[in-house]
């Protein structure tokens, strides 16, 4: 399960990072070109690319996610040992010089 969560937090942010990269690569390549040139001639590579790296950020996103929510519900429906302390507890009423009491022992 752990492996499962890992890999997957893993992947979701290595998605993040193409589609947060690619969109930057493709905004950022375009303005660049446009400022230094005054022309849109040599923005269709920069935009290629940052769309590429979104597109395939856009899988590894949704399957790094999916992969998480697995490993969360694998994890949620693991039965469970539960331990109380109460199960061994002793409840006892004393009396003695000192006064009166109540005595629990777990």
């Amino acid at each position: 399960m752990y492996d499962k969560y890992t890999t997957g937090v893993n992947q979701a942010r290595w998605g993040d990072g193409l589609i947060g990269g690619g969109i930057g690569f493709a905004v950022g390549w375009t303005f660049g070109r446009l400022l230094a040139t005054g022309n849109a001639y040599g923005t269709g590579p920069g935009i290629v690319v940052g769309l590429v790296a979104t597109l395939i950020g856009i899988p590894l996103k949704s399957g790094g996610t999916k992969k998480v929510r697995q490993a969360v519900d694998d994890y949620n429906n693991t039965p469970v040992n539960q331990v109380s302390y109460f199960d061994n507890a002793e409840f006892k009423f004393t009396a003695g010089a000192g006064g009166v009491g109540l005595q629990v022992r777990f």
